[in-house]
């Protein structure tokens, strides 16, 4: 059995990891609002709870329920598609 070229395992990877990045937007338009910002704000624009309670005009506190809620539902939803996907 031959191995795989590190290019061959190089694209197989990327192809993976868009299929994985679409799914998660996918995943992420069915948020509401304030947890799109939210996650938007902390993973892509990298800001602080308190940067991110001054984006979206709340409270620290409420930026991290947010956070918490909607990673939970993300995670939910993906694994969701997974199991959808395997099925």
């Amino acid at each position: 059995m031959e191995m795989a070229s590190a290019e061959e395992y190089s694209i197989e990877k990327a192809i993976v990891d868009k299929s994985e990045f679409d799914e998660l937007v996918m995943c992420m338009r069915e948020l509401s609002i304030d947890q799109q910002t939210v996650i938007h704000c902390r993973y892509i624009e990298e800001l602080t709870i308190k940067e991110t309670a001054a984006v979206i005009n709340k409270s620290s506190l409420s930026v991290k329920a947010l956070q918490h809620r909607a990673r939970k539902a993300l995670r939910k939803r993906m694994a969701e598609r997974g199991s959808d996907r395997d099925a």
